[in-house]
Formats: structure tokens, sequence, C-alpha cells
């Protein structure tokens, strides 16, 4: 009679870890979570480099001058306009000094492109 009892708690208690979030959520391929966001740069009036995961290099390009005054490591929020998963440019959106930027492109780049990315600017 115990034996059905302890099993039975061995699976209530395996239901309330997943249930709590203990299994790690991964991005479908070519996308990232945005918890998985480890740096950024502020590279000129339109562009902002994203760092994920310490492995992954984002150049983002924003419409206008949204950026214009910030500066290279200025402090902004960075969101998903979905469910956390970032995979086109209209899935996120960009604040800095309390201007909304719309977001124009991003794109993976390359080991050698992010390389490529004068040091100062690495995210």
């Amino acid at each position: 009679m115990k034996l059905p009892m302890i099993a039975g708690l061995a699976g209530a208690a395996m239901v309330l870890s997943l249930a709590s979030g203990a299994v790690a959520q991964h991005a479908p391929k070519g996308c990232f979570l945005t918890q998985d966001l480890r740096s950024h740069t502020v590279a000129g009036k339109d562009t902002v480099y994203l760092n994920v995961n310490g492995v992954d290099t984002y150049e983002v390009k924003t419409d206008g001058v949204c950026l214009a005054h910030a500066t290279t490591n200025e402090p902004m929020v960075v969101k998903d306009l979905g469910l956390g998963t970032i995979c086109h440019a209209h899935d996120l959106e960009i604040v800095v000094r309390g201007s909304h930027c719309q977001i124009s492109s991003m794109t993976k780049l390359t080991q050698a492109a992010a390389a490529a990315i004068p040091k100062a600017l690495q995210p």
C-alpha cells in the first residue's frame, strides 16, 4: 500500500517541477529568446548590436535617428512583441530615453562579421 502512495507522490513532484518552469525553454531555429540577451552596444544613429547567449551577434537597424543621441552603452529596453521569442525585425521593440524605435532590419552576423566589429562597439 505504501508503494503506490510513494509512486503517486513522486509523480506529483514531477508535475509540479514541470509546471514551475524547471524545463528550459528553447527558441526555434533562427530565433532567440529575450531572456538570452546578454549585452548590447549602440553603434551610430541607427544601429544596435545585440549579444545573444555570449555566442551570437545580431545587428539591428532602426528607422530614422532614434539612437542619434544615445551613447555606446546607453541603457535601453529590448522587448519582444510576442511570446518571448524574436525571429524577425517586427518581433522586436527597442526603447531608448523613452523613445520607441521602429526596427527596419535584424541580421544574425557570421562569426567573421561579428569579429570585424571594432572592439569598442562589440556587445
